[in-house]
């Protein structure tokens, strides 16, 4: 019986060794990506926030916030905190740089 737990413990230890193999190999390709594709990328997103038609805002707005209650005096916005704090904090890095975007400038100095 302590054989049988023994050999389903190694058997577990080999699949989870496999699975952070796995796991850091699809992470070094993901670290490969172009500076300048994400910048574009990023200014894509900027504009199309800012200036694009009319419904690809409100699917933007969608994705921040579950509902919005307009009552005589208050206005509720209703929504994960954290989704709804996440693009606001962005204290330490430049304007309209994502965090990830300061650390590939980062990287590339």
């Amino acid at each position: 019986m302590l054989k049988e737990q023994i050999a389903k413990l190694k058997a577990d230890r080999e699949r989870a060794h496999s699975a952070l193999e796995r796991t850091e190999n699809q992470g070094a390709a993901a670290s490969q990506l172009d500076p300048d594709k994400l910048a574009r990328i990023g200014q894509l997103t900027r504009s199309t926030i800012t200036e694009g038609e009319m419904p690809s805002r409100k699917a933007y707005i969608r994705s921040l916030i579950d509902a919005v209650e307009v009552d005589q005096h208050v206005v509720r916005i209703h929504g994960s905190r954290t989704v709804l704090e996440s693009p606001t904090r962005r204290p330490s890095h430049p304007a309209g740089c994502s965090r990830f975007c300061t650390e590939v400038a980062r990287r590339r100095r």
